[in-house]
């Protein structure tokens, strides 16, 4: 069918990267008065590996303090950055601002809204490069590019995503299980192979028995350079498979299950033109911390902070957003944006890093023995009042948990351990709440 005038302005703030959203803070006070909801705009801008130049983060810098409602900007799972409550005369400007900086918003307009996470450290050994040059490839290929919405032929429908996380066995900090696709390197200089997971996907609507979380199932390897095809042929299978026009029942998961993994991936051979691999016996998987200082085996160092809950803000004691501007500006260090909403400042040399952790003792930003394992890794989403599938609190909600949690690994004497929470405010799962020690959904 044809769409109406109004749908396909929707469509088009949609597919530019603009989610219309209602100020939920101001929702009882609006309905006893009887006056219009207060909509305001999240802008999700998309970070290829992660890494922003010191001039495109200084850029985002200001636009938090011009245009957000409360001069932040927030990290989300997928490294990249959210602006939150944009009024509307501060859209254009917005995006106007953002491809200046050579940073773009929004998604192709096939319907695909590819999220690509991968490895944050900034290391030169053989193996990261190569995922580093693979899931460059990907994002250049697959990441939006600016576009004027009223010159694009949008599909019938809003985005649907397709998310893909690309690791190593020592560094699963993307997640490979809980991808759409999930990549994983095998380290090997000659013959770099890469095992292939399909179907992963945490979302499960509430209150709608026919979707479910899923880990993502091992199906095969692919040669490195084959990456792109495969991923390519996948995406494929999604939109000729999937269901589309259901939004909760659109996830690669749902297609693998239908199909069965035999018939998927002989699916997925025909559609690529070659036959998958076996799966390459690996090591455990680990997630390294990426806390503190780290030598980059370049002549370089990276150091890795805590960002609570990925919300870059000035608190009434802890100042985020002043330490790390002053530290992009003195050191002109690169910012890498981590899958577990933290910040590294990546490009520095031996030397710096005193001068870094006074800026950061300066502004009472928590770093090295002063922050405990489970505050650096712990996550949640945005919730309550900006996100309007969120039923419940939960960034707002988790400093209290955290603090009880604490409290109580304190008590039993487990403070000093690696211990994971996450709590989303609703059961979508945007920050893989089920995939820790423990994992607070709220369902409604």
């Amino acid at each position: 069918p044809e769409l109406t005038d109004a749908q396909y302005h929707g469509l088009a703030l949609h597919y530019s990267g603009i989610h219309r959203h209602e100020d939920r803070d101001s929702r009882a006070a609006t309905r006893a008065a009887g006056t219009e909801k207060k909509i305001w705009s999240m802008i999700r801008v998309r970070v290829p590996l992660g890494i922003l130049s010191p001039r495109q983060y200084l850029a985002l810098d200001d636009l938090a303090e011009r245009v957000t409602y409360n001069n932040s900007l927030r990290i989300t799972a997928g490294q990249s950055i959210q602006l939150h409550g944009v009024d509307d005369d501060n859209l254009n400007s917005t995006i106007t601002t953002l491809g200046s900086a050579g940073l773009a918003a929004g998604c192709d307009p096939s319907g695909l809204e590819f999220a690509i996470a991968t490895s944050p450290l900034p290391l030169h050994s053989p193996d990261y490069i190569q995922l580093r040059s693979i899931a460059a490839e990907l994002c250049s290929e697959l990441y939006p590019k600016p576009q004027s919405p009223e010159s694009a032929d949008f599909a019938q429908h809003s985005p649907r995503k397709f998310s893909i996380g690309l690791a190593l066995p020592s560094d699963n900090t993307a997640n490979v299980f809980a991808n759409d696709v999930g990549l994983l390197l095998i380290p090997n200089r000659e013959t770099w192979r890469i095992n292939l997971y399909v179907g992963g996907g945490l979302s499960m609507p509430g209150r709608h028995p026919n979707t479910y979380a899923r880990i993502a199932s091992p199906i095969g390897s692919i040669a490195a350079e084959q990456t792109l095809t495969t991923v390519n042929a996948l995406a494929n299978l999604f939109q000729r498979f999937g269901k589309l026009a259901t939004r909760r029942h659109t996830r690669l998961k749902y297609i693998v299950d239908e199909l069965g993994l035999d018939l998927f991936r002989a699916e997925l051979e025909c559609e690529q033109g070659y036959p998958l691999g076996k799966l390459v016996i690996t090591d455990e998987f680990e997630i390294p911390s990426g806390k503190g200082p780290l030598d980059q085996q370049n002549g370089e160092y990276s150091y890795g902070i805590n960002v609570p809950y990925g919300r870059i803000q000035d608190g009434a004691n802890a100042r985020y957003k002043t330490a790390i501007k002053l530290i992009v500006q003195a050191f002109h260090t690169r910012v890498i944006l981590t899958p577990d909403q933290n910040l590294i400042f990546s490009g520095l040399r031996l030397h710096q890093i005193e001068s870094l952790e006074r800026i950061l003792a300066a502004y009472h930003i928590p770093f090295g023995d002063n922050i405990s394992p489970l505050r650096f890794t712990a996550m949640a989403c945005a919730g309550l009042p900006t996100c309007p599938l969120a039923v419940a609190e939960s960034e707002r909600a988790a400093p209290e948990l955290i603090n009880q949690l604490e409290n109580e690994l304190d008590r039993i004497g487990r403070k000093d351990q690696p211990f994971s929470f996450r709590i989303s405010g609703c059961s979508i799962g945007c920050i893989r709440p089920n995939m820790v020690d423990l994992g607070v959904i709220e369902i409604g």
